[in-house]
Parts: C-alpha cells; sequence; structure tokens
C-alpha cells in the first residue's frame, strides 16, 4: 500500500544518509525527471 511504501522510502532515504552516503530525495509517488552522469565502475538501471 502506498502508506507503508512512502513510510519504507522515508526510512531508506533517513538510514543512508546516516551512513555517510550522500543522498538526495525527491517527492514520494512525483514525477521527475533525473539526469545522471556515470562516475564510476557500476551503473545500475532501476525502472518500475
Amino acid at each position: 500500500p502506498p502508506d507503508q511504501a512512502e513510510e519504507l522510502y522515508e526510512l531508506f532515504i533517513k538510514e543512508t544518509a546516516r551512513l555517510g552516503v550522500p543522498v538526495a530525495s525527491g517527492k514520494f509517488q512525483a514525477m521527475m525527471d533525473v539526469a545522471l552522469i556515470n562516475d564510476g565502475p557500476v551503473t545500475l538501471l532501476l525502472d518500475s
């Protein structure tokens, strides 16, 4: 359900940032245009 998904989304962002990983986030369930610059040996494409 969307309410549980949003809670997990927010928790993932919070915990990732707590570990020191740079995090950028947007509004949950919003349509967004995202730009990416590859800077490393691996790029993962997630499409849902």
